[in-house]
């Protein structure tokens, strides 16, 4: 039932990488823009890597689950699931 559980969060937080070529494509056309420098446009080559980022965050939640550890494992499954939520709040309330 737990595994379920974990299975379902991580699938919630899966549903961010369906959006990820638009914000792909808008991050390079951020980078791209006129008077952008490295400084300013990190924030942008960082949110790139957002769906490695989540996969790691996966991978660490099943370890901690082998080793017994359900609420580090939750935990960890629980961030991309929460940005997840934000981003659609946010573009919700907008």
């Amino acid at each position: 039932m737990i595994r379920n559980g974990l299975i379902l969060l991580q699938a919630v937080g899966a549903l961010s990488i369906l959006v990820y070529p638009a914000v792909l494509v808008a991050n390079i056309m951020s980078i791209a823009a006129e008077g952008h420098t490295f400084k300013t446009s990190l924030p942008w080559v960082l949110l790139s890597f957002y769906p490695l980022v989540w996969i790691v965050l996966d991978v660490f939640a099943w370890r901690a689950m082998s080793r017994g550890a359900i609420a580090l494992a939750f935990g960890l499954s629980s961030i991309p699931a929460l940005a997840c939520l934000l981003v659609a709040g946010i573009y919700v309330f907008s």
